[in-house]
């Protein structure tokens, strides 16, 4: 099976000018991984920058947490998360922030946030897979996107011509004509900002040969777990969307029996599962 190459991974980084962790979850973060963090401390510094604290705020009175009464203070929303699960929160939101730069990419982060939600509510059906991991390899596996959009002016024609021809695997035409492709440069974003390195490995080889993967590294059961929830999410909003967006993605065809195996579902089990899903992407806020 054919892996990218790390070294090759970490010169695009250079030559993409990803961006760097802004000062404030920088500090945030040093002082989470002190023996013993102050959240008062880390309280001070996300009041700071008012992107990252209303975003904390917003995320922990969704649905995704499900409670009773609206938070309306960062001290309060840090208590209540803890001080691990609040650095992945702030982390993922200023990475959403940074990335994009001047692009409009409303419609971007609605589709990753849906995968997202529907990674979330698979994590919670099946055993042993982190609902955070989940939620955040969703939300962010597709994190290359917006900085190649930035750099290469014919991106979205590459893109476009990838769907047209459905090539598998998908990063195929990138690779072809751009010489780099959005699932390296994710993970070189991702190391940059110092994430899990699970999760990193994860966005780098979400496009490769599921079936190959699976039957080469059954050892690697983080990624392994985090690849297939996420290849069942997007088969899951590719076939909610489906009559939306107008196109057929095979790649599910080709890794279903595999993924599914992995998790120990049979077909018809997972038929149920996807029903369960739909409603609950069905269900108003």
């Amino acid at each position: 099976m054919h892996f990218p190459d790390i070294e090759f991974a970490k010169k695009v980084a250079n030559e993409l000018n990803i961006p760097p962790q802004p000062e404030v979850l920088v500090n945030v973060s040093q002082e989470a991984k002190n023996n013993n963090p102050n959240a008062s401390v880390i309280a001070e510094e996300l009041k700071r920058d008012v992107s990252l604290s209303s975003g904390l705020l917003q995320v922990v009175n969704s649905p995704f947490y499900g409670l009773r009464n609206k938070i309306t203070s960062v001290d309060h929303a840090i208590s209540l998360l803890g001080i691990p699960r609040m650095e992945r929160v702030v982390t993922s939101i200023a990475m959403r922030n940074s990335v994009g730069g001047k692009l409009d990419l409303g419609r971007f982060w609605d589709s990753a946030s849906e995968i997202a939600s529907i990674c979330c509510q698979l994590a919670r059906m099946l055993s042993g897979i982190d609902q955070d991991d989940a939620y955040s390899i969703g939300l962010f596996h597709d994190c290359g996107i917006p900085i190649m959009m930035q750099r290469f002016k014919n991106y979205k024609k590459v893109l476009t011509e990838a769907d047209k021809r459905n090539v598998q695997p998908r990063t195929m035409l990138e690779d072809k004509f751009l010489k780099c492709n959005h699932a390296i440069v994710g993970f070189c974003l991702c190391e940059k900002w110092f994430m899990p390195q699970h999760l990193s490995r994860t966005v780098l080889l979400h496009h490769e040969d599921f079936k190959t993967f699976h039957s080469e590294n059954d050892d690697d059961d983080l990624t392994m777990s985090l690849l297939s929830i996420l290849k069942m999410a997007e088969h899951i909003s590719d076939c909610y969307r489906q009559e939306m967006r107008g196109q057929n993605n095979t790649e599910w065809d080709n890794i279903a029996d595999d993924v599914l195996s992995y998790n120990n579902i049979t077909a018809p089990d997972f038929e149920i599962l996807r029903e369960d899903v739909f409603e609950q992407l069905a269900a108003p806020d």
